[in-house]
């Protein structure tokens, strides 16, 4: 949450002060000029939460829990099971690259026109 709402905040106070004034003149409404704005910085915050809350739950699960792959791979390496530790830790690696490549298809998605505007062909 801290990364998107930090993200958010200083995306918002760098939009340009002459686009909300148009934005005035022209009586539309200032969440339609600062959304489009802010919307690559509240991205970006969600990516870096994205990879806290997966690391955030392992630790818990390797501190507190009974059950987790956060837990599995600990007991593993406490027993010196080490192909399950390691099998652990592909998991969570698959895991982790599942889910950032899940991210970027939503990104694209959301985010088409600034790809286009910063000259980013789409794959």
């Amino acid at each position: 949450m801290w990364p998107v709402l930090i993200a958010g905040v200083d995306a918002t106070r760098a939009v340009e002060p002459g686009y909300l004034d148009v934005a005035r003149v022209s009586h539309a409404r200032p969440a339609s000029v600062v959304l489009p704005a802010v919307l690559p910085a509240l991205i970006a915050g969600a990516r870096i939460a994205l990879g806290i809350a997966l690391i955030m739950m392992v630790i818990s699960e390797m501190i507190a829990a009974t059950s987790g792959l956060g837990y599995l791979i600990l007991q593993a390496q406490r027993t010196y099971a080490i192909a399950q530790m390691y099998a652990g830790i592909i998991v969570l690696g698959l895991l982790g690259w599942l889910v950032t490549a899940a991210f970027s298809l939503v990104e694209r998605r959301v985010l088409g026109w600034y790809q286009d505007q910063k000259g980013i062909a789409h794959g």
